[in-house]
């Protein structure tokens, strides 16, 4: 050992940093395989007990979700006592599974064939009840274990107006790192809360040019905002007369979605003058995606004076 410290000694300057490097890089590498196979042992870990809990209350969280959704009381002594035991906090697994399923019944009623009253009772009595349980802290404070853009997206399924703050939060963060994968996702939980302020405000990531942002998802963000929708509505009427091109295209896409009638005149100038200034410049295909969203509008919303000037441009 003696002998292996003064050979160390004797060594070049260049030579101990070369080895001290190649030892660490060795050593960085080590912890990596263990970290890895720690989590993939803790991971199957997970799964197994999620599985177990799984097969031992699946029939009862259905059960109770139903009864929530129904309106009916919560007297079975089954159900009362595993109510108990998710309210204590102390089975972590079981809860998770609870707002799990609890997301998926909301998603359930939303798309549902019930009529647009029975839907929004039936999901107001389970937004109710897991606000009550205070289901969104359990989500924020727990995002590391749920996954960070999967508690931004259980956020707004749980559609809880108290998850603001938190919400908020992930806007802060995003406009630092701008990854829009969360800020589509941002958008739509304001969407689904029905804050219009925040949705307002938050819609605006819709204008920043990138390469995951798509016409048809922020159709459906719109499509999905279950705040005033006329207030909604005043607001894409400003945008298609404002000179914010990606707004104006959003705005014509959602009243096709809708067949909303009252801005065919509105539409019509807009359709008029991108056709001016893609003839003179066609290099802007954002310009192109306005005549063609215009176009695709008056298939849906008869328009004489539309049809006429359509029919002459292509002649």
């Amino acid at each position: 050992m003696g002998r292996l410290i003064l050979i160390w000694i004797e060594l070049p300057f260049i030579i101990k940093a070369f080895l001290f490097i190649i030892m660490l890089y060795l050593y960085l590498m080590l912890c990596m395989q263990l970290y890895t196979r720690v989590e993939t042992i803790a991971n199957r870990i997970r799964k197994w007990r999620y599985n177990k809990l799984e097969v031992q209350y699946l029939e009862i969280i259905n059960r109770s979700l139903e009864q929530i959704e129904t309106g009916a009381e919560l007297k079975d002594s089954d159900i009362t006592d595993f109510i108990n035991i998710l309210g204590n906090g102390k089975k972590s697994y079981l809860l998770d599974l609870w707002i799990y399923y609890g997301v998926h019944k909301i998603r359930a009623v939303t798309s549902s064939i019930h009529s647009d009253e029975e839907k929004s009772t039936r999901k107001k009595r389970l937004v109710n009840y897991f606000s009550i349980q205070e289901l969104y802290k359990t989500v924020y404070f727990n995002k590391r274990r749920y996954g960070d853009l999967n508690a931004l997206i259980m956020l707004g399924e749980l559609r809880d107006k108290k998850a603001i703050p938190f919400i908020a939060e992930y806007e802060k963060r995003f406009y630092e790192n701008l990854n829009f994968y969360y800020g589509y996702n941002i958008v739509l939980a304001y969407a689904k809360l029905g804050d219009y302020e925040g949705f307002i405000k938050s819609y605006k990531i819709s204008d920043i040019p990138n390469k995951v942002n798509d016409d048809s998802l922020y159709v459906y963000i719109l499509n999905s905002y279950e705040g005033n929708k006329e207030k909604l509505i005043g607001y894409q009427v400003e945008a298609l007369k404002s000179d914010k091109i990606n707004q104006s295209i959003l705005a014509i896409k959602y009243f096709e979605s809708n067949k909303y009638e009252k801005v065919h005149e509105i539409i019509l100038e807009k359709l008029k003058k991108s056709i001016d200034i893609y003839s003179v410049d066609n290099s802007n295909i954002r310009v192109l995606d306005m005549i063609m969203a215009s176009i695709r509008y008056f298939q849906v919303v008869q328009s004489d004076e539309a049809d006429q000037y359509i029919l002459l441009l292509v002649d």
